[in-house]
C-alpha cells in the first residue's frame, strides 16, 4: 500500500494501537487510559478503521525495542494494519536510534505511524524534523533523569542503608531530610494481615486483592519484599539489616510460612492442586489472536471457586467486561460433545462427504501463519535471528500463496464408524460415572480435558460469544465436523437459575 503523504488521506486505513508505560504501577497523566482516549479521538477524527489490534507494554522507553510486543507489532505491519496510532512520541520510545530504525521498517512494510498529541505523521516529509526532535528531547530527558536518580540512590544506600524510591505499603518517609524509610503505624497492619491470611494457605493473592482493594500485582510484590522482615535490598548489593530488623513487622516464622505457600503454588515449585486441571488449556483464543487466560479468582455465593477467563490486553473484540466465568465457555463445548450424532444416517453422510475432496480450512492456515509470526517475533526479540532474517521471513509468510484444496487423509468407512461410536461411548461412560458419583471432581475435569484436546485444536471467541472452532486433524479425518451439532441449548443461569442460553459452539 502507498504510504499516506499527509493526514488528509488517512480515511479508511486500518489502525492499530501502541500503548507504553514505564512501569506497571505508573498512574500519571500519560497512563494507558489517557493514551486510549487520544488514540480513539484520532481514529474517529480521520475516519480510520479500528482493527482492535493493541500492543500494551510496561517497559523502559530506552530498551522497549527489545520486547516481544515490539517485535510482534513489526510482524503484523502491512498485513494487519496500515497506521500505528501512538499517543505521544515519548510513549513510543525514548531511543532515537530504535525509533528511526523502526519507522524505516514500518514504512518498508507499507505502514505509517501517527502521533496523536503532536499530530505528526511519520510518512509526511514535512513532519520528519518535528517528531525526530521530539524523540531526541525524550531520550535526553530520560538519560538526565536516570543519572540523577542513580546518584541519589547510591548516596542514600551508602550513608543511610536506604534503597530510595517509593515507600511500600506500611512504610513512609521521614518528613525531614534525609527522608529515610520508617514503619508507618497507621498502615503497616494491612500489610501484616496480608501475610497472615496468605500463610494459612486457604486464600490466593486474587482473594486478597478482592478483600483489600489492593491490586493483585502489588500484593505479589508485598509478599516477596524483604523489607517487611527487616531487610533492605538494592540491586547488585547484599541485603542489609534495616533499623527495625530487631523487631520486624513480619517475623521470620511468618515470612517462612508465606514463602512455603508461594513455593507450593508456583509453577514447578510444588504439588499442583486439582483446580489446575483446565479442560480448555491452550484452546481458547480471542478473534484478535490472543490466548484467553485462566484465572481462578472468582467465588460464588456458597464460597466455591469459579474459574474465570480473561483477555491479557485491552481488546475491543473482547468487550468491556474484564473477566468471565469459565463455565460459559466450557459448558457449551461439553454440550456439543454430548450432542455427537452417531445415527446410521449421519454416519452414511459423513462417509460420503469424506470420500470427496475437502479443502483445508482457511482459518487453520491463518492460525499457522500467526503462530509462525509470533515465533519469529520472539526469536528476533531475544536476538536469535538478525533483523534482515526476521524481515525476510515475515515477508515470505505474508506473500505465501494459499495451497490448492487437498483431500483429507483417506480413512476407511469402518474406521470412521468405529471412531465416532467409540467417542460417543466414552462420553456416555463419563456421564454415567458422574451420575453415579464414581469420579472425583479432579477425575471428571481430567476426563473432559482429554476429550476436548482430542477433538478441538482451537476455539475462537469474542467476549462471551463463540466465533468458531477448529478441530484436530484426526477429528476432521473422522467426520466430526458433520457429526457434532452446530448449535446447542444449555442452561447457564445469570440472574435467575432457570434462564436458558442458546450457545453456538
Amino acid at each position: 500500500m502507498i504510504l499516506p503523504a499527509d493526514l488528509d488521506v488517512l480515511h479508511g486505513r486500518r489502525a492499530a494501537r501502541w500503548i507504553r508505560e514505564s512501569t506497571k504501577a505508573q498512574e500519571d497523566r500519560y497512563g494507558p487510559d489517557a493514551q486510549r482516549e487520544h488514540q480513539g479521538r484520532a481514529i474517529e477524527r480521520y475516519g480510520m478503521i479500528d482493527t482492535g489490534l493493541v500492543w500494551q507494554v510496561a517497559h523502559s522507553g530506552r530498551t522497549v525495542d527489545q520486547t516481544a510486543e515490539w517485535a510482534e507489532m513489526l510482524a503484523h505491519a502491512g498485513h494487519g494494519y496500515d497506521v500505528l496510532v501512538v499517543a505521544y512520541v515519548s510513549r513510543f520510545a525514548r531511543n532515537v536510534e530504535a525509533l528511526a530504525r523502526t519507522i524505516r521498517q514500518l514504512h518498508a512494510a507499507g505502514t505509517a505511524v501517527y502521533f496523536c498529541d503532536e499530530r505528526l505523521l511519520s510518512s509526511d516529509e514535512q513532519h520528519w524534523d518535528w517528531y525526530m526532535r521530539e524523540a531526541v528531547e525524550a531520550e535526553s530527558y530520560s538519560r538526565r533523569l536516570s543519572r540523577r536518580v542513580r546518584e541519589g540512590y547510591e548516596t542514600k544506600w551508602r550513608l543511610h542503608r536506604d534503597p530510595g524510591g517509593w515507600a511500600p505499603l506500611g512504610f513512609r518517609r521521614e518528613p525531614e531530610p534525609p527522608r529515610r524509610l520508617m514503619v508507618d503505624a497507621d498502615t503497616i497492619g494491612l500489610a501484616v494481615n496480608m501475610f497472615e491470611h496468605y500463610a494459612t494457605g486457604t486464600v490466593s493473592m486474587a482473594d486478597l486483592a478482592a478483600e483489600t482493594g489492593v491490586h493483585e500485582d502489588a500484593i505479589r510484590e508485598i509478599l516477596c519484599h524483604p523489607i517487611y522482615n527487616g531487610w533492605v535490598r538494592r540491586r547488585g548489593e547484599a541485603d542489609r539489616p534495616a533499623p527495625w530488623r530487631s523487631d520486624p513487622p513480619v517475623s521470620d516464622e511468618l515470612c517462612e510460612r508465606v514463602a512455603q505457600v508461594r513455593a507450593a503454588r508456583g509453577r514447578g515449585g510444588g504439588p499442583h492442586r486439582w483446580e489446575r486441571v483446565d479442560i480448555l488449556s491452550g484452546l481458547l483464543y480471542c478473534t484478535c489472536g490472543r490466548y484467553v487466560r485462566r484465572d481462578g479468582s472468582g467465588r460464588g455465593r456458597n464460597g466455591r471457586r469459579w474459574h474465570q477467563r480473561y483477555h491479557p490486553d485491552p481488546c475491543a473484540r473482547w468487550g468491556s467486561v474484564q473477566r468471565r466465568q469459565e463455565r460459559f465457555y466450557a459448558e457449551p463445548i461439553k454440550a456439543q460433545l454430548r450432542g455427537l450424532d452417531v445415527s446410521e444416517a449421519t454416519i452414511v453422510q459423513v462417509i460420503e462427504a469424506l470420500s470427496s475432496t475437502v479443502p483445508v480450512p482457511d482459518d487453520m492456515r491463518n492460525a499457522r501463519r500467526d503462530r509462525q509470526r509470533k515465533e519469529l517475533a520472539l526469536d528476533y526479540a531475544s536476538g536469535k535471528i538478525s533483523e534482515p532474517a526476521f524481515l525476510s521471513a515475515v515477508a515470505a509468510l505474508n506473500t505465501e500463496p494459499d495451497p490448492p484444496p487437498q483431500p483429507l487423509e483417506s480413512v476407511t468407512p469402518a474406521a470412521v464408524t468405529g471412531y465416532l461410536r467409540d467417542l460417543h461411548r466414552t462420553i456416555s461412560d463419563i456421564e454415567d460415572a458422574i451420575a453415579a458419583g464414581d469420579l472425583s471432581e479432579h477425575e471428571v475435569e481430567a476426563a473432559w480435558s482429554g476429550l476436548t484436546h482430542a477433538v478441538y485444536r482451537r476455539i475462537r471467541v469474542e467476549g462471551a460469544s463463540f466465533a468458531g472452532i477448529e478441530l484436530t486433524p484426526a477429528a476432521y479425518q473422522h467426520g466430526l465436523a458433520l457429526a457434532l451439532p452446530e448449535e446447542v441449548r444449555i442452561s447457564l443461569w445469570r440472574a435467575r437459575p432457570d434462564s436458558n442460553r442458546r450457545s453456538p459452539a
